[in-house]
């Protein structure tokens, strides 16, 4: 719990420091950059998930060519040891 936390106060912090060197980007106090934080966290956490679902058969295909073949070779025994002859 102390571990989310400390994430929590760095991520508010980096707003805090962002809404500083980024003219674009205004907060109008610490309070509101912890609950944008909070916000950042949240979306993290639900789409990080879904977004590495999502890309994972990219890695797959980019991985160096022996992790593929292991990744295959398995795949393919174990669809052939299921298989009612």
């Amino acid at each position: 719990m102390m571990g989310i936390f400390i994430r929590w106060l760095i991520l508010t912090a980096a707003i805090v420091a962002a809404s500083y060197l980024i003219d674009g980007i205004r907060i109008s106090g610490f309070f509101s950059a912890f609950c944008a934080a909070a916000v950042l966290g949240i979306l993290n956490a639900l789409f990080r998930p879904i977004l590495f679902i999502l890309t994972l058969p990219i890695n797959i295909l980019t991985r160096p060519k022996n992790t593929r073949n292991k990744l295959l070779n398995v795949l393919y025994n174990a669809h052939g040891k299921n298989r009612c002859s």
